[in-house]
């Protein structure tokens, strides 16, 4: 069986707007994870549509969440979480890499945060 991912992070493609708020619950209500945060980045093609990042406190470690990160890394399985009658999410690994906030000095002895979490 493959390691277990303490730091796996998701990235779900296509989320409908009415879906965003939904999926911190699915994910606690099936025994996944505590979700720290979702990022969520507006799809081109759809204004009623985003992609979002899935960052975890924890994930549980069991059999089921151990096999749910097996799909999710392998190359040749694709994961899917139902929410709905015929409606799911793809799971795939967040593979976009983590920019750590930096200080840009706007004048002297002044700075601004750039707060972006995700290299776009």
């Amino acid at each position: 069986m493959p390691e277990f991912l303490y730091e796996l992070s998701l990235y779900i493609p296509r989320v409908y707007n009415e879906c965003r708020t939904r999926i911190q619950t699915e994910f606690q209500r099936r025994g996944i994870g505590d979700i720290d945060h979702v990022d969520f980045i507006k799809c081109d093609s759809s204004q009623n549509c985003c992609s979002a990042f899935v960052h975890f406190k924890t994930w549980n470690n069991t059999i089921a969440t151990r096999n749910l990160q097996a799909m999710i890394i392998s190359d040749s399985k694709e994961a899917k979480l139902y929410y709905d009658v015929g409606k799911y999410w793809l799971l795939l690994s967040n593979k976009s890499q983590l920019v750590k906030p930096k200080l840009i000095r706007s004048e002297p002895g002044m700075f601004l945060v750039n707060n972006s979490h995700h290299a776009v």
